[in-house]
């Protein structure tokens, strides 16, 4: 984002004098605590006006808009929305009798194509089909939402929605070398028409985690494959919190880029981590909790999941102490601002936290059951995420009353739910 002149970052590149770099320094330093100030304050402001009226059902591409933002944040704005809401964000700033906006764009939908489809109600637009702007004037705002939801809806499906990541090749430890490293420099620049290189290596061991950056917001991460005897420097940016889930002498699987690292004089391969998942245990309901999910709602009984993976009732039914687990986590680490967790890395937080072996499958049936009983609010994004928030209780609370703990109960003394 901009708050001010970008002469000011060109002055201290070119300033000859110690006095006044330290000066513009320092101005840059506090501008940029001023631009997070206010990013923050926009983005609460648009997730409160999108969670009072936006249906996440019906509305494929989210438009929020104020005359008081700042529009040199906005971008930034769009991003951290679309990440959250994991759909197509227009965030839009009043200046007069104008709006100026930013998008950007989810999943491999095209939002240029979007303003394409909406243009006769904006002044000018342009981008590409990731991110884009747009101005148009304040009389066209309710007319403009009008069309780019009209489009949303015609055109965009509900599983284009949902995301992963896209690797180029399953390579082993073993197979990465400073070399290779080097070479693939020469694919550069990367960008949307030429993306930079992603790999797979499976079923690594973690020797060692740390935090690192502002507040811990990094993790660098050493990883063993011990066949082979290789060991691998990497860091996964914005995934701080994965060592709540993870730590040394878990198996993972990792997807990165591959990149060179420089540090005083030593250059050494390091990954670039973009996701890191556990490890196959050769499970499968472990493994692939979705598949037990998928069949559970398309048959809506337990007995089809027990026999097809050969489970016991124990492994399919909450217990008492992980109903409370659950909750406790909850009142912890969430709050009645909405955000998205993925189920199976959830289950993990919780399973470490209280040292239970909570399944994300009994994870699902817990917060059915608190959802129904008022306690929270959640909805299914699909690919075993949840858009998921606390609700404030003043009361006490039976969860014995919520339809889906009677129908497990039920259906675990072969009765039938009315």
């Amino acid at each position: 984002g901009r708050m001010s002149d970008a002469l000011d970052a060109v002055r201290l590149l070119l300033t000859e004098s110690q006095t006044e770099a330290g000066e513009i320094a320092v101005n840059l330093i506090d501008l940029n605590k001023q631009r997070q100030e206010i990013e923050n304050a926009i983005t609460r402001e648009a997730m409160a006006e999108l969670d009072s009226q936006a249906d996440l059902d019906e509305h494929r591409i989210l438009v929020v808009a104020r005359s008081d933002w700042h529009p040199g944040v906005i971008g930034i704005v769009a991003s951290r929305l679309a990440e959250q809401y994991a759909r197509p964000v227009i965030v839009l700033a009043g200046d007069g009798a104008l709006f100026r906006g930013s998008c950007r764009s989810w999943g491999d939908i095209d939002i240029l194509a979007a303003l394409h489809a909406s243009s006769g109600t904006l002044e000018r637009y342009g981008g590409h089909r990731k991110a884009a702007g747009l101005t148009l004037a304040a009389d066209q705002l309710a007319h403009f939402r009008s069309v780019i939801r009209a489009y949303a809806r015609d055109s965009i499906q509900p599983d284009m929605l949902q995301t992963g990541l896209k690797a180029d090749l399953k390579v082993s430890a073993g197979d990465l070398t400073l070399d290779q490293a080097v070479q693939l420099r020469r694919l550069e620049p990367f960008g949307e028409a030429n993306p930079v290189p992603l790999f797979i290596c499976e079923n690594l061991q973690i020797a060692e985690t740390r935090l690192v950056g502002n507040g811990g917001r990094h993790l660098k991460i050493r990883l063993a494959d011990h066949p082979n005897g290789a060991q691998l420097d990497g860091i996964a940016f914005g995934a701080g919190d994965a060592g709540d889930w993870t730590g040394p002498g878990d198996r993972v699987d990792v997807c990165f880029s591959l990149e060179v690292n420089t540090w005083q004089g030593r250059r050494q391969v390091q990954l670039n981590i973009r996701d890191l998942w556990p490890a196959d245990s050769g499970n499968a309901f472990d493994d692939r909790p979705w598949e037990a999910e998928t069949l559970y709602r398309s048959e809506g009984a337990l007995k089809p999941l027990l026999q097809r993976f050969s489970l016991p009732w124990q492994a399919v039914l909450p217990d008492k102490q992980e109903y409370k687990a659950v909750y406790q986590y909850l009142r912890t680490h969430c709050g009645e601002q909405p955000s998205i967790v993925d189920l199976t890395l959830l289950s993990r937080k919780i399973g470490r936290s209280y040292q239970i072996n909570l399944h994300p499958f009994r994870l699902a049936r817990i917060l059915s059951v608190f959802a129904e009983s008022g306690l929270i609010k959640h909805q299914d994004l699909g690919q075993s995420r949840i858009r998921l928030a606390l609700v404030p209780v003043t009361g006490k609370v039976s969860l014995e009353d919520s339809p889906t703990y009677r129908r497990l109960a039920a259906e675990r003394e072969g009765g039938v739910v009315r």
